[in-house]
């Protein structure tokens, strides 16, 4: 590999360009979200007791929406603290990477759209099954990415712990363990099934208590 500064530059500069526009992208996705949020339309009257109760109660109708938002601005935040994690140890790029990270930001705006199929029809097992499958499809993309720049050190620092690679793996691996739980939960508690994703919470924290205790925290 060329050494010189020049080429040296045009790495480091190349790598800027894909991390910002990735930054955009995880911006652009949150506003999708919040896009898909709506102030509820009541009935106008003279009483204002009245309107202030019809409106709370619309708002309260809201909540399948309310949730669904908060969950995917959530993920899509994690995911996008997991891009600046993998990217403060990605010291290169190749082609490779580049088509990765594309496919990574893809599934990751597709959640505004499932999120807003979740909010809207939550109680039906079409819908969590589609999420869950976004949600699938964007944690094995960054899996996908974060593997191919750590394989045999091929974009990373050849120092780089393997204790610490696997960690960042383990954290997205939580959401797709969550995930394909919540669409077994379809099967029998369709109605109910979303909560499964809290499991992610608690699945997070079992990881980051595992390798706080081995050493393996950055």
């Amino acid at each position: 590999m060329d050494s010189s500064p020049e080429p040296q530059m045009e790495r480091v500069f190349g790598l800027e360009r894909l991390i910002f526009f990735s930054d955009a992208v995880f911006a652009i996705a949150i506003t999708l979200l919040a896009i898909e949020l709506r102030v509820p339309e009541i009935v106008e009257t003279a009483n204002d007791a009245i309107a202030s109760q019809t409106l709370w109660l619309a708002i309260a109708a809201e909540w399948p929406r309310l949730l669904a938002f908060a969950l995917s601005f959530y993920i899509i935040g994690a995911f996008w603290i997991a891009h600046h994690r993998y990217f403060r140890y990605i010291k290169s790029y190749d082609e490779g990477l580049i088509r990765l990270n594309l496919v990574w930001l893809f599934f990751v705006v597709l959640l505004s759209f499932t999120t807003a199929i979740l909010g809207e029809y939550g109680n039906l097992q079409i819908a969590i099954v589609l999420y869950a499958l976004n949600l699938i499809c964007a944690g094995l993309a960054g899996e996908a990415l974060w593997y191919h720049a750590t394989h045999a050190r091929r974009l990373v620092d050849a120092a780089l712990d393997e204790r610490f690679i696997r960690r960042l793996q383990a954290r997205t691996l939580t959401m797709l363990l969550a995930s394909l739980i919540v669409i077994g939960l379809t099967f029998f508690i369709d109605d109910y099934a979303s909560f499964g994703w809290l499991l992610i919470f608690v699945f997070q924290g079992l990881v980051e208590r595992h390798y706080r205790r081995t050493g393996t925290f950055k």
